[in-house]
């Protein structure tokens, strides 16, 4: 019998990021489209939403991707 045991949070696939990514980027650049908002104040709600709601798959993706950085 063995066990696959891993300390502290397992880290998403590249591919997770991917999907992320791409959803993400489209969904904001759609909504900021249709609200004339700039497409930074949308990743700003975007990033205390996720805070608030504890989403740590949007928290990486958020801070690793150079787009949505200011």
């Amino acid at each position: 019998m063995q066990f696959n045991f891993n300390f502290g949070q397992k880290k998403p696939s590249i591919v997770q990021y991917a999907v992320t990514g791409v959803v993400l980027s489209t969904i904001i650049t759609f909504f900021a489209a249709c609200t004339k908002l700039p497409e930074e104040r949308i990743w700003d709600l975007l990033d205390e939403i996720q805070r608030v709601l504890k989403i740590d798959l949007l928290n990486d993706f958020i801070i690793i991707d150079p787009e949505s950085r200011h």
